[in-house]
């Protein structure tokens, strides 16, 4: 059957052998609390009032809109320039479209508003009439500061300097006990360990706090201004030195817990606001269509890579492949045209059918330089680190491997090291970028990529022997980045299974990383971080891997104290929701690799081996974080899976 692109229902044999096209219902599978897509803006008449923070192509500019009635006015002020007027303001609540003019910049913007974000456009042309859309070029995104406050209680961040170094402060009062929170994590010249700071004022303006490193002591003394914070510190009383910083983490969890009720309305407005920031709202599709390009392939051959520790040579590859298209069409938001994505990919069907007649669910996600093909691949592919599609068919799993890549040279702006895409000859090339014809795109890279997991999950869901209550995501190295944002936007996803993947981003953004994961038109880290994410997906199970000796993202020794700090702030979020054993930090021997703790050619039967410190001990404890103790809690991840999702 391949080759057939004909919108036609699928049949299926007894053994499950897809015989044709399968037509996606969108409606069916789009737009409802079980669906990460298709939402509306909830918006009312005031979500476009307030001051807002905007980044305009790299110039930072506040603007304050007011309404009286149904007029809006409002004026505008970039960095440390005279405050000027904007005009002509419109705002549509039901599309969340905020229209407004710049007569003394020479702009026009129009952006789309949700939940205190804002992403869009700006024309430049000083034109009294709104310009027609295709002149809309440059790109704006911000927050709303009545959103995001700064509040004495709720959860803070500045990106601050300290001389020559870079650090992330975080602030926030416990709900639980009142106390107030704070720690600071220095990432740059060099990274230190993060430090749990004693708080003396808070009252949302005026900040004083003591730092306590070894034989160093810092006082420090603050004031906060709109998204600024100015002030001085001291070292073991001496002569005060300058510091400043702004807002970070604006969406962020925090790092003091949340009443349930609170965590609970964190979750819904956070998926609506990356969404707008990140996927240009998330559109559902309007259509999608799986073709089969080949069928009931045999499993590949090759012989079981050395690094793998998942006892393969006891589990036959008792499996069937598919190869699949998925292609779906949606709306652009830039001029409400439609476009064209499509997703290469594998389907595993293992030949044992459960009594139930369902299977459980595994969507597979590629790295660097891998492909859905690699995820099959005894030996684990290019870098034998991708063979985790392989073992959890060979476990039962009907397993859905899909293609992720790198964006052609011009759809992105970010990187030039990728000419043909991360394993063209398997079918994984340079994916192009989801935009309108005559336009640059308003998808972020890593939106696009969870787009292409929600359509597999949508692909999952039209399947009558696919467990749905049983759906699982896995993925290395960058694969465990989608896997943990894919499993933290969609929440039909069951259990969260990333691997190699769960640094700071201020860590990453200094150690010299691919800059795939950063966003284009803002700075992701103004808006969130990875502990972000894991909390997005409580109370789900979460279960991240990462190596005892793996220098991806960080050069201290050990490395992996930033994933501690960050498996600390995630796990916050699951206590919440009074699901605190449902996260798990996976600490194996290794470097940059997938394990599940079973046996293998190098190591083997060492267990799932979780870390056992993931708070300090006493106040200026700063070992936890640097503590390499683990317990062997389950076998194998396999039996980690059965005792978190039941």
């Amino acid at each position: 059957m391949a080759g057939q692109t004909a919108d036609v229902a699928a049949s299926r044999d007894a053994a499950g052998t897809e015989s044709g096209p399968i037509s996606l219902d969108a409606a069916g599978t789009t737009g409802t609390d079980s669906s990460p897509a298709g939402m509306g803006t909830g918006a009312t008449a005031d979500d476009a009032t307030g001051t807002w923070y905007l980044n305009a192509a790299g110039s930072r500019l506040a603007l304050t809109i007011r309404r009286d009635g149904v007029v809006y006015s409002g004026s505008l002020r970039a960095d440390a320039a005279a405050v000027e007027p904007v005009d002509s303001i419109t705002f549509d609540a039901t599309k969340g479209l905020l229209v407004f003019r710049r007569p003394m910049g020479g702009q026009w913007y129009r952006a789309f508003v949700n939940q205190g974000t804002l992403a869009g456009r700006f024309s430049s042309t000083a034109a009294a009439t709104a310009p027609d859309v295709t002149s809309y070029k440059g790109h704006v995104t911000g927050w709303n500061e009545s959103r995001f406050p700064n509040s004495a209680t709720g959860a803070m961040a500045w990106e601050i300097t300290l001389g020559n170094a870079a650090a992330r402060l975080r602030l926030q009062k416990s709900p639980a006990t009142g106390a107030l929170v704070g720690r600071m994590k220095v990432y740059g010249a060099a990274e230190d360990l993060e430090d749990d700071l004693t708080v003396s004022t808070w009252d949302g303006t005026k900040l004083k706090f003591s730092r306590g490193a070894g034989a160093t002591n810092q006082d420090f003394a603050g004031e906060v201004s709109g998204r600024d914070i100015v002030g001085t510190f001291t070292t073991n009383g001496g002569a005060p030195v300058p510091w400043k910083g702004t807002r970070a983490e604006v969406l962020g969890y925090g790092v003091a817990g949340r009443a349930r009720t609170e965590a609970l309305s964190w979750h819904a407005a956070f998926r609506r606001q990356v969404e707008n920031l990140m996927m240009a709202g998330n559109p559902a599709p309007l259509s999608g269509t799986a073709t089969v390009v080949r069928n009931d392939v045999a499993p590949f051959a090759g012989a079981i890579g050395p690094n793998r520790d998942d006892d393969a040579g006891n589990w036959p590859q008792n499996y069937a492949l598919t190869e699949l298209k998925l292609t779906h069409t949606l709306t652009v938001r830039t001029d409400g045209s439609t476009a064209t994505r499509e997703v290469h990919g594998y389907l595993a069907r293992p030949k044992v059918v459960p009594a139930s007649g369902k299977f459980p669910l595994l969507v597979a996600v590629n790295g660097h330089g891998g492909s859905a093909h690699q995820t099959f691949e005894p030996g684990g592919g290019t870098y034998g680190i991708y063979w985790y599609g392989d073992a959890f068919a060979r476990r039962g799993y009907m397993v859905l491997a899909i293609d992720i890549s790198h964006r052609l040279a011009t759809d992105q702006k970010l990187y030039s090291d990728t000419k043909t895409g991360d394993d063209p000859v398997n079918g994984n090339g340079l994916h192009p970028a989801i935009k309108a014809a005559g336009f640059d795109t308003d998808w972020e890279e890593d939106g696009e990529r969870i787009w292409d997991v929600q359509r597999a999950v949508d692909y999952l869901a039209t399947r009558t022997d696919a467990d749905m209550n049983h759906l699982l995501i896995t993925g290395m190295s960058m694969g465990g980045e989608i896997s943990t944002i894919g499993g933290a936007l969609d929440p039909r996803i069951s259990m969260v299974l990333p691997a190699g993947f769960s640094p700071d981003m201020g860590v990453v953004l200094t150690h010299g990383n691919h800059p795939c994961w950063r966003w284009q038109y803002a700075d992701i880290r103004e808006y969130l971080d990875v502990s972000d994410w894991e909390a997005l997906v409580s109370p789900r199970p979460f279960l991240v891997e990462v190596g005892k000796v793996d220098p991806t993202y960080s050069s201290r020794n050990p490395p992996f104290s930033a994933d501690k700090q960050v498996a600390r702030r995630a796990r916050v979020a699951y206590a919440d929701l009074a699901s605190l054993s449902s996260h798990r930090l996976y600490l194996h021997y290794d470097g940059h690799g997938y394990h599940v703790g079973g046996a293998g050619p190098q190591r083997g039967n060492l267990g799932v081996q979780i870390a056992t410190t993931l708070n300090p001990a006493m106040p200026d404890d700063r070992l936890w974080q640097t503590d390499a103790a683990t317990a062997s809690t389950w076998p194998t991840t396999f039996d980690a899976i059965k005792m978190l999702l039941p």
